[in-house]
């Protein structure tokens, strides 16, 4: 994954480590820039959707200035299949991620369109 859908050649064990973790369902990466968070992050999104056929939603919180190069990249690696969302969140720091995702679903639902069966 990371040299064909990020054109990266190796990666330290550490990264190889969190790429394989499978039992976490939320993990914390915190690193200097250049460390390769970013490369970590697109390449772990890219695994889950082509590897893991669960039905799951993936969160993923980025600068707004960032938005166009996930996006390039995403759509690139996994195709039509990718659904970005960019939802008009106020957040507030207190709000903890499950609060963030329940709102995300709230907001997908009332833009869904609906049917009345009679």
């Amino acid at each position: 994954i990371f040299k064909k859908y990020l054109n990266i050649e190796c990666i330290t064990e550490t990264q190889k480590s969190i790429f394989n973790e499978k039992e976490q369902k939320c993990l914390f990466i915190s690193g200097t820039a250049g460390s390769g968070k970013t490369v970590l992050l697109l390449a772990k999104i890219i695994d889950l959707v082509l590897n893991d056929k669960t039905d799951r939603k993936i969160v993923l919180f980025v600068p707004e200035n960032n938005v166009k190069y996930y996006e390039k990249v995403l759509n690139a690696a996994l195709g039509s299949g990718v659904n970005i969302v960019k939802p008009e969140l106020e957040l507030e720091l207190e709000q903890t991620i499950q609060d963030v995702v329940d709102q995300i679903e709230e907001e997908e639902k009332r833009k869904r369109p609906t049917a009345t069966l009679r």
